[in-house]
């Protein structure tokens, strides 16, 4: 009888044992398998926003450097056709003078 005891109460041991440490593997996997979770969605988030910000940034150096563009050649123009302008005008104005 005593031995009998001493088995039963070696496997109620061996088994919360084994219990105990089963719950502590299957929380230990959880929380990795959380922090991986998490730290993969963060990382997503990241990356979309950096692209969206580099998206933005170069959208608007194309756009400041296509207004330049067009505000130096209208200004080219406009010189170009002034000079045309008062060229003529003095050609015609020393014509009228000979």
């Amino acid at each position: 009888m005593v031995l009998r005891a001493q088995q039963v109460a070696q496997q109620e041991t061996q088994r919360s044992a084994q219990q105990v440490a089963q719950q502590e593997t299957q929380q230990s996997a959880q929380q990795v398998a959380q922090q991986e979770t998490q730290r993969s969605a963060q990382q997503v988030v990241q990356q979309e926003t950096q692209r969206s910000a580099q998206q933005v940034a170069q959208q608007e150096t194309q756009r400041s450097a296509q207004q330049v563009a067009q505000q130096e050649t209208q200004r080219s123009a406009q010189q170009v056709a002034q000079q045309e302008t008062q060229q003529s005008a003095q050609q015609v104005a020393q014509q009228e003078t000979q």
